[in-house]
This record gives structure tokens, sequence and C-alpha cells, in this order.
């Protein structure tokens, strides 16, 4: 019987390895070295809610900050993150410095590239916001409507509070696709323009009138990513890095490996022990 009670608090032990989060994953695909700003995207540990709220638990830390100052006047105070799953990127613009709630704040993700008309380019996913918290028109709004995101994309534009700052100020969310940002070695280019330079590539009448990783009505303020950015230039875009799945750690298979052939053996004898002692 002692060795049954052995047996069982081994198993017990096997099962707590095996549910034990990895204390070490690889986070990210190898990316060959660059000059260009690279950007690496974190594993998304939950999902998050597409809401306009940078809630707990969501996103890790911010792969893009801007600080005004040092890091340019004319800029807006933002955290700006990304995480994705295997399936889709999620990115949250934390304005933190845009406390007002204009219907002319704005904030552009473009991801792939194309040297002509990239809101209308198969190389390019443009992803534009615009308008009050809780807005269904963010855009991109390459449409007389001004309402339509691209296909299997949602977004949100919201106002409040968040972990970066208590003074309620602009956020903008959105979920993509893996599929829509033109991957090539688990990485594609991404830039956030200004909507005049944006507006001129796109063409006149187009709606493309946004721009800028937080653009802030109120003051003028926008951020521009990466800076120096000549958006006709691919070489002065930024580099988006997908993180890759994370692997259970070899203690967790040695376990899964252990359990599958001890447990059966111990149920095994579980049962042909009470049968004995029945029998007594």
């Amino acid at each position: 019987m002692n060795s049954l009670r052995f047996e069982g608090f081994t198993i017990a032990l096997l099962f707590v390895l095996v549910l034990l989060p990895p204390t070490s994953v690889t986070t990210n695909v190898s990316a060959p070295p660059s000059s260009r700003p690279t950007i690496y995207s974190s594993w998304a540990g939950s999902t998050p809610t597409i809401d306009g709220k940078l809630e707990a638990g969501e996103y890790g830390d911010p792969q893009i900050v801007f600080t005004v100052p040092p890091y340019n006047a004319a800029y807006l105070n933002a955290s700006i993150y990304f995480v994705n799953d295997a399936q889709r990127l999620y990115v949250m613009v934390d304005a933190i410095g845009d406390q007002t709630d204009s219907v002319f704040d704005e904030a552009l993700l473009i991801f792939g590239f194309s040297t002509t008309l990239l809101t209308h380019s198969a190389l390019s996913t443009v992803i534009g916001f615009r308008g009050h918290a809780g807005s269904n028109c963010q855009g991109p709004v390459f449409t007389s409507s001004k309402c339509v995101l691209p296909e299997g994309v949602s977004a949100a534009i919201g106002y409040g509070e968040s972990s970066n700052s208590v003074q309620a100020h602009k956020m903008y969310e959105a979920s993509i696709p893996l599929s829509q940002l033109h991957l090539s070695g688990g990485q594609t280019n991404f830039s956030s323009p200004k909507a005049n330079v944006f507006s001129s590539l796109c063409g006149v009448g187009k709606g493309c009138d946004v721009g800028s990783l937080g653009y802030d009505y109120a003051t003028g303020r926008d951020n521009v990513w990466p800076d120096g950015l000549a958006v006709t230039k691919v070489a002065t875009w930024g580099i988006l890095v997908i993180a890759a799945s994370p692997m259970p750690e070899f203690n967790q298979v040695f376990a899964i490996v252990l359990l599958s052939v001890l447990l059966p053996l111990y149920i095994l004898r579980l049962g042909r022990a009470k049968k004995h002692s029945l029998h007594k």
C-alpha cells in the first residue's frame, strides 16, 4: 500500500509539472540583422478584447514609446503595444498625451510596402482610426462611407484611463489576421506616416485623411514612425517581427511522457489493490 501512495504522489507531481506555464519561451522567430528599426511582437498570454481599453494582462511592455521631451517636441506622449497568437496580431495605441476626445483625433497602421497607391495595393494593409471613443467609423476609410475595415480586421476607439495614466486619454485598438500582414519569413514592413503624406499617396477624394501613431487634433501633435520616415522608400520603414508559438519546456514534455506510461499502470494496480482488500 505504501508503494501505491508513493506512486500516487509521483503522478500528482507530474500533473503539476504539466500544468505549470513555461518559465522561458522563445518569443520571436529569428530575424536577420537590420539597420532599420525593428519591433518584436510578444506572444499573447491572453486574447485582448478589442474595446479601445488597455486592460491589465492583455499586453506586456510597449514596443514603441514616444516621450515628450526628449523624443520630439512635436510628438505626442504615447505607448504602442504589439502581441500576437497563431492567427492574429493585436495592436494597442495608448495615446497618453491626447487628453481630449475629438472627432478629428486619428491613428494609422500600415503593414506591407508598396510604392503606389498603398491603400489599394495587394501588398499593403492599412488600418486607420478617426473619431470619438466608441465610434463605428474608424477606417480605413477608403470608400465614400468612410467606415470600412479590411477583411477580418476589428478595431475600436476608446477614451479613459489606463495603466500608463489616470488622466483620461485616447486609445486605439485593432485585431488583424496574420494573413493580412504580408509576412515574409515571419516579419513585415511597418510604418505610420502623417495624414497629409499618406493622403497625397492615396489620391484626392479617396478619404485617406488619417495618420500617425496618435494624432491629437487639439494640439496638432502626432507621432510619425519610424522617425525620418519617407513613405515611398522601404529602407526608411520599420520591421515588425511576429512572435513564434511558445514550445513546452523539456521538463513538461518529459512529465507528459511519464504520465502516459505511469498513470494506466497506477490505475491498474489501484484496482487490483481494492479487489485484494475486498477479498480479505
